[in-house]
């Protein structure tokens, strides 16, 4: 199971070499702080960093939290930035699950990639592929984007880094509609749409061909609630744009579009959409009616294994 230990906000990586050395390595698999790329401009030049997620927070994966928590507290030196006092808290799966899908196996959010159109993020690239819904913040100068995440028992802002690379005016994209319309008359639009589609097969199972270990375990996007099909967007800015589905979630619908060129993930309400039912399960209904005819607050979490 996934804990937290708390420490001194921006001790997070002398915290993990500290309990690295001290820690007895069959207590833990995992220790780590979960980091975020992004760029900074200073003198004059934009410059990669990397920074804490979670800043005051490191992550280990244990069985035996009570043995680490009592050896926290014999580490020397260590109450200037360790909250040994404090138990150390566990995570919810459902919160764990969010985190490995977000880092790499170096434990690093690499930055995302998009564009806008309007006031409508398309993501290219990056780990916000996956939580658009959770977006509450973009700062294009800073280039960072701010997510709104259930974690820790409470809703949590984390930054990320995003790089928002053209701001599309809507004019330009309407212009870009009229000319696929057009396009759609062309008797090779069947050709095209079926390399497209053959496109996003293969790159998808490239892409988690070459996950590693930590992440065999997550669902793959054919596992996912209505992974793969192919539905009309009705309203919006979108409007008449095919869409291929990733994923439902509370948030909406995620899925994947050609966009002036550029295969981006958008983010869709149900009513976007209106009608989501793939052909593939309208066939399976039809068959099915003629076979019927024919017959909290993180310091006041309790600390106890299990579960917060």
């Amino acid at each position: 199971m996934l804990y937290v230990i708390q420490v001194m906000a921006g001790k997070e990586e002398v915290t993990e070499k500290l309990l690295g050395k001290y820690l007895d390595a069959s207590w833990y698999t995992e220790l780590f702080v979960p980091r975020y790329a992004s760029v900074r401009r200073y003198g004059g030049v934009w410059h990669d960093i990397l920074k804490a997620m979670f800043p005051g927070y490191v992550f280990v994966e244990t069985e035996v939290p009570k043995k680490i928590f009592t050896r926290i507290k014999f580490i020397p030196k260590s109450m200037h930035i360790i909250y040994a006092e404090r138990e150390i808290l566990s995570v919810y799966p459902e919160e764990e699950q969010f985190i490995r899908d977000l880092i790499d196996e170096n434990y690093i959010v690499q930055m995302s990639k998009g564009f806008m159109i309007g006031d409508r993020l398309c993501i290219t690239e990056g780990a916000l592929e996956k939580c658009q819904g959770k977006l509450i913040k973009i700062d294009r100068h800073k280039r960072l984007a701010t997510l709104s995440v259930n974690l820790f028992g409470r809703e949590t802002p984390v930054e990320v880094g995003l790089e928002v690379v053209e701001k599309v005016p809507v004019e330009t994209f309407e212009e870009w509609k009229e000319e696929e319309k057009g396009k759609k008359r062309n008797p090779d639009r069947k050709a095209r749409e079926l390399q497209r589609r053959r496109k996003w097969q293969d790159r998808y199972s490239e892409y988690f061909m070459q996950k590693e270990d930590f992440s065999k375990n997550r669902p793959t996007l054919s596992e996912k609630e209505g992974a793969g099909e192919i539905i009309i967007i009705k309203q919006g800015i979108f409007a008449g744009l095919e869409a291929e589905v990733v994923s439902r979630t509370e948030e909406g619908i995620t899925a994947n579009i050609l966009l002036m060129g550029k295969e981006v993930r958008i983010l869709l309400q149900p009513e976007e959409v209106g009608e989501t039912e793939s052909v593939s399960e309208k066939s399976e209904i039809a068959e099915s009616s003629g076979q019927s005819d024919r017959g909290g607050d993180i310091y006041g979490r309790s600390g106890k294994e299990g579960g917060i």
